[in-house]
């Protein structure tokens, strides 16, 4: 385990936005992409998002991402935004920005928190796509999800709502009817060889192929764990 350790736990040393400061972060942290061509598997998924970035005016506003941890759920959600908004600067902040949301459904997950939320989201923001996540959205009560059915019906503009779960079961069908639902797979054993060696040789260290190799199997197709 030491030796596999060695690898799995490095620690990057990275800008994040000015020269002053800086951080030490996860590697799964540090490495989470900024485009379609930096994530691993879901090529069927990004074909897709590929197309509702070129024609959001006429594509489904509810998507429902849903699969494992670690599959790439709420890194896709980002993508689409850096996307839409047409932000090519990989140090732009997404979470500060006025066009991207993201909630914890284990936070904002009751009724009262719901409804305030179509509040803030019944206007459009200017000329920017606006996409709001809520992840884990599962969690959120059955009260909750139908106040949450009434936001996808009913807010109109430029917002994009995407509901990130790893327990679509759980979710109203209702709301699974009236959406565009995107199964997220886990990454398969070569792909996740082919990552690693990938964030290797941009971090400027070698991982021998066998240990690569147990990374990927050990991982479970989840990169987020494959990254820590």
């Amino acid at each position: 385990f030491t030796y596999i350790h060695k690898y799995i736990c490095v620690l990057c040393k990275i800008n994040i936005g000015c020269e002053e400061e800086r951080y030490w972060l996860m590697l799964s942290q540090s490495l989470r992409p900024n485009t379609w061509d930096e994530l691993a598997g879901q090529k069927e998924n990004v074909k897709i998002l590929k197309t509702i970035i070129k024609n959001p005016e006429n594509s489904p506003k509810s998507l429902i991402f849903a699969g494992a941890f670690g599959s790439g759920k709420t890194t896709s959600a980002r993508i689409m935004a850096r996307e839409l908004n047409k932000i090519k600067d990989e140090n732009f902040d997404l979470l500060s920005s006025p066009f991207y949301y993201e909630f914890d459904s284990t936070v904002v997950g009751n009724v009262e928190e719901i409804r305030r939320l179509r509040d803030n989201f019944s206007l459009s923001y200017g000329d920017y796509w606006r996409v709001i996540v809520f992840d884990e959205c599962h969690a959120v009560s059955n009260a909750a999800q139908t106040a949450l059915l009434k936001i996808l019906e009913e807010v109109q503009g430029k917002n994009f709502f995407i509901l990130a779960t790893t327990h679509v079961q759980k979710m109203l069908p209702t709301i699974r009817s009236r959406s565009l639902e995107l199964k997220f797979d886990c990454v398969p054993a070569p792909e996740v060889v082919a990552n690693l060696t990938k964030v290797s040789e941009a971090k400027g260290f070698n991982i021998p192929e066998d240990i690569k190799d147990i990374i990927a199997n050990r991982s479970g197709g989840h990169m987020r764990n494959a990254h820590m």
